[in-house]
């Protein structure tokens, strides 16, 4: 409404910024409200606390920094080696990754709770299942994403932003996906680190990840391009991925082919289903309706072969009994 109005970006940021004061205020309204145990006092804050809070955070703070340098740099690099007018066409598909990388961090983040207090039970066997579990599904819910993008990503960009950036864009995004579609899949390997303490080493690891993403994407960016940037970003994607799950199966002393073998089995095979599904359907798609509905096709072909073998027994039983129960079968 505002951007009809005639208002311009400055408008924009200042709308949001409201929008996030609102959104705290109402959520300290509520802590107030329902939680009168939570307060803020001065007697909280002693120097033995503050040593505590500091050893965990710097951490995590670090750990921050190097996701956002992973994001972020490319694009420094493209507008200093290539050229700021090649800015766009990495930017746009890197934000649909990004997005998509929020969507399953929101859903694991709510475990480190759960993987606080099993460390703190001393319940290692619940961790050892909570990371197999947690990669099964996450790759259960980013795969169909991952895939529809790679195939039909170029179509979405192209109707979303035009046909000159969705080709020009292609192979940065397949070449994101692959990098991220195997970074995704440990992102409950980050939750169980900083559950259990041990982010320390998960903080290291990264930094070396965005200073190996930088330094490739710098030399790789004058001879190949905005495709040189993305494999450069690609690579260091997949080796720490690859180190973060030898060191989370280290520490949960776990088996990496055990921990390999039932994480991936099931999603790998519904990935293979799909891609047998976009062989036969072809990647062409000339509107948003072709685009949204052979990407729904990759869906449920994906989830019919790759969520019955990902679920547990357990599983089956709640999922069957909730379905009797809605179907008016059992009370």
């Amino acid at each position: 409404y505002l951007l009809k109005q005639g208002y311009g970006l400055l408008t924009l940021a200042s709308l949001q910024l409201c929008a996030n004061v609102v959104r705290a205020a109402l959520q300290y309204a509520r802590i107030k409200s329902g939680y009168n145990y939570l307060y803020l006092s001065r007697n909280f804050v002693d120097r033995d606390t503050f040593r505590r809070i500091y050893n965990y955070s710097i951490y995590s703070f670090i750990i921050a920094i190097a996701l956002k340098l992973l994001f972020y740099t490319d694009s420094i690099v493209i507008g200093s080696i290539i050229g700021v007018s090649e800015v766009t066409y990495y930017a746009i598909p890197s934000s649909l990754l990004d997005y998509l990388e929020k969507f399953v961090w929101a859903i694991i983040a709510v475990l480190i709770p759960v993987i606080s207090a099993n460390e703190a039970s001393g319940e290692n066997a619940d961790n050892v299942s909570l990371y197999i579990l947690g990669t099964r599904f996450s790759l259960v819910v980013s795969m169909p994403i991952i895939i529809a993008l790679y195939f039909y990503g170029e179509s979405f960009v192209s109707l979303w932003m035009g046909p000159e950036i969705g080709d020009r864009s292609k192979w940065v995004l397949r070449l994101l996906l692959i990098g991220f579609g195997v970074a995704m899949s440990q992102l409950i390997a980050h939750g169980i680190l900083k559950g259990i303490s041990r982010h320390k080493v998960l903080a290291y690891i990264l930094a070396i990840e965005a200073l190996a993403n930088f330094g490739m994407s710098v030399a790789m960016a004058k001879p190949y391009g905005i495709e040189g940037v993305a494999f450069g970003t690609m690579v260091p994607l997949i080796v720490a991925s690859l180190v973060i799950i030898a060191y989370t199966c280290r520490l949960l002393s776990l088996s990496i082919f055990k921990y390999l073998l039932q994480s991936y089995l099931g999603p790998f095979a519904g990935i293979m289903a799909a891609l047998l599904l976009v062989h036969f359907m072809g990647v062409e798609a000339y509107s948003y309706f072709d685009v949204f509905f052979k990407s729904g096709l990759v869906t449920i072909v994906f989830l019919s072969i790759a969520l019955p073998l990902s679920l547990k027994t357990e599983h089956r039983v709640i999922i069957c009994s909730w379905i009797r129960v809605k179907l008016g079968f059992q009370s």
